[in-house]
């Protein structure tokens, strides 16, 4: 037996054991295998039985430092640490609150407090939404989500959405893609490019405006906006800080649209508010307004600096409330926290609405039903026939025999009254109360010739009922 199958060394050292205290046998595995190997040890300690010449002149090998090659980038990130809780939110909120400068900031704090509360805070999707308060900067996440609500009033309006389209961030990442392999030949001939040559070829023929966003680079955190006008071959490029479009973003732009159009497009300055330099977590709310008022230039003003907070409340809000939409009933509580509509939400005026999710589903739509009428007589002459007596294309094999739970009724059961036809026609009893009331068959003829005693019986039993009809009736219930 080897000995590493005696000693295991995570099972004795480090553990707090004495020697004098091991077994026998972990003490000679032990030895062997702390002993030196033979390759190291002829390397430090000269061999036995040489002189004691040899002993002085034996020199030990050269000592190696080994010094390992630290990158700062391992212990430092160039991201703001996200530490922030619900707490700290709330704290903003409740200085929201008090604040006496704007009556509707208060409002909305106060709502978006409520929110606040009602959320989950386990999902990581609602952890990403605290961006949108304080002071934060905005993800590329909640930029997509303010252009879907952008893109959703557009596509509200039938007359703008013909001429305007809203892209994601893809679409600058993916010009810029193209662009840097201009020279191979992969823009007009690989699918991955397929929906940006789409999108080329929209601005192009179809002259239409593409809205949409651009985020600097992780040296340069700064959101900024952009529109692509096809019928006036303008680029509109709009930065809060006020500087030029880069140049690579700018060739980037120009050749992709050369790919569609001989035509040059010039570049303009997008209108978008002004963002002060000690400033730099409201851009991305900066950019996604340029647009809006581009798109809205009546009723959406550019930002002013006093609303930028307010626009962050809206924002959250409008979040919040589509996010507990998707994880709610649409009856529930949380959707009227705040007694409003999403659309007190979005910025003025524009014909947005919200579509309501809470749509009744037909569950046998797209279905198809046969029934079987086989079984079904006309009448003839005016008169019924019974269905038993009628001549019937069904076979005989689907009856089913006397007892059963679908087989014929008895003979004695007020359901096989037979239809007496004189006359050629059907004559009917009149129709009768099931269990009339004392007054009703006080005037009924029939009842003088009868020996009932109405007296303290009361209305409602079959008891009742059976005691009061007169022999006729019991003659024709029993048939």
């Amino acid at each position: 037996m080897s000995t590493n199958s005696l000693f295991v060394k995570n099972d004795w050292v480090s553990l707090g054991k004495k020697w004098g205290d091991l077994p026998p046998r972990i003490k000679r595995a032990g030895k062997q295998d702390f002993l030196i190997p033979h390759a190291i040890h002829t390397k430090i300690l000269p061999s036995p039985g040489i002189s004691v010449q040899d002993v002085l002149a034996f020199t030990l090998p050269n000592q190696v430092i080994t010094v390992p090659n630290i990158s700062p980038a391992g212990y430092f990130s160039r991201n703001v640490p996200d530490a922030i809780s619900e707490a700290s939110l709330a704290e903003w909120l409740n200085a929201e609150i008090r604040q006496n400068r704007s009556v509707e900031r208060r409002e909305l704090a106060g709502d978006a407090k409520v929110l606040l509360a009602a959320l989950p805070w386990d999902s990581e999707v609602v952890k990403a939404m605290w961006r949108y308060l304080g002071t934060q900067w905005t993800m590329s996440c909640q930029q997509d989500d303010m252009l879907d609500n952008l893109s959703d009033r557009i596509a509200a309006q039938p007359d703008l959405a013909a001429t305007m389209t809203v892209k994601n961030l893809a679409l600058s990442a993916k010009i810029l893609e193209a662009a840097a392999g201009k020279h191979t030949g992969t823009y007009q001939s690989a699918k991955t490019f397929a929906w940006l040559w789409a999108i080329g070829d929209d601005i192009a023929v179809g002259k239409q405006q593409i809205l949409t966003q651009h985020h600097l680079g992780k040296d340069n955190h700064h959101w900024v906006g952009l529109v692509v006008d096809g019928e006036r071959k303008i680029i509109h490029y709009g930065d809060s800080f006020g500087t030029d479009m880069p140049s690579d973003l700018r060739e980037a732009y120009q050749w992709w649209l050369s790919q569609h159009s001989k035509s040059m497009f010039a570049f303009r300055t997008l209108a978008i508010a002004v963002q002060e330099l000690d400033n730099n977590s409201s851009c991305g709310f900066l950019a996604t307004n340029s647009l809006e008022h581009f798109a809205f230039p009546d009723t959406i003003p550019l930002l002013p600096r006093s609303e930028i907070q307010m626009k962050r409340l809206k924002t959250f809000i409008l979040a919040a409330q589509q996010m507990l939409d998707q994880i709610t009933a649409p009856s529930s509580s949380a959707e009227s926290l705040t007694n409003k509509d999403e659309s007190d939400y979005s910025d003025n005026g524009s014909a947005y609405e919200i579509m309501s999710t809470n749509k009744q589903t037909d569950l046998a739509a797209g279905q198809k039903f046969t029934f079987d009428v086989s079984d079904i007589v006309a009448p003839t002459s005016g008169a019924l026939i019974p269905l038993a007596s009628a001549t019937s294309t069904t076979s005989h094999d689907k009856k089913r025999p006397q007892g059963h739970l679908d087989g014929p009724t008895p003979a004695n059961s007020p359901q096989k009254k037979r239809v007496r036809l004189t006359a050629g026609h059907a004559e009917f009893p009149p129709p009768q109360p099931l269990f009339p009331s004392s007054a009703m068959l006080s005037l009924s003829p029939e009842n003088h010739d009868t020996k009932l005693t109405m007296g303290k019986i009361s209305d409602g039993t079959l008891f009742s009922f059976f005691s009061r009809e007169s022999t006729e009736q019991t003659r024709e219930r029993n048939l």
